[in-house]
């Protein structure tokens, strides 16, 4: 399991901020997808840091103009997609309600393809 570690600085010692485990979340309609958002930051981050991690106050997994996001996906054989049991429109309202602000940028005639921001 993969963990976020983060360190921070307290009266001028490096302490651990924040330890925790990444949560699997994988698809139900896409087995073996797991897209994890992992960490954010502000436009302006606060120093020192202040505990927050902005990846959880999202909107859209794309971040805003000036901030980051990191995320971790696992990512399944394409033998998933080609199966008989898939089901593409399923699949695509997951990922719609899942990955918002990303999702309605895939180029469907072009997988693993992003179209870029107008």
């Amino acid at each position: 399991m993969a963990r976020l570690i983060v360190t921070s600085d307290r009266n001028g010692k490096s302490t651990i901020g924040l330890d925790k485990p990444v949560p699997s979340t994988p698809f139900a309609y896409v087995p073996g997808f797991d897209p994890a958002l992992v960490w954010g930051t502000a436009a302006t981050p606060s120093v020192p840091w202040d505990g927050r991690n902005v990846a959880n106050e999202r909107k859209s997994v794309l971040p805003d103009v000036g901030k980051t996001r990191l995320m971790m996906v696992t990512f399944p054989p394409d033998s998933v997609m080609m199966s008989s049991d898939f089901d593409p429109a399923a699949a695509g309202a997951e990922y719609m309600s899942r990955l918002p602000g990303l999702a309605e940028r895939f180029e469907p005639e072009s997988p693993g393809c992003i179209r870029p921001t107008p």
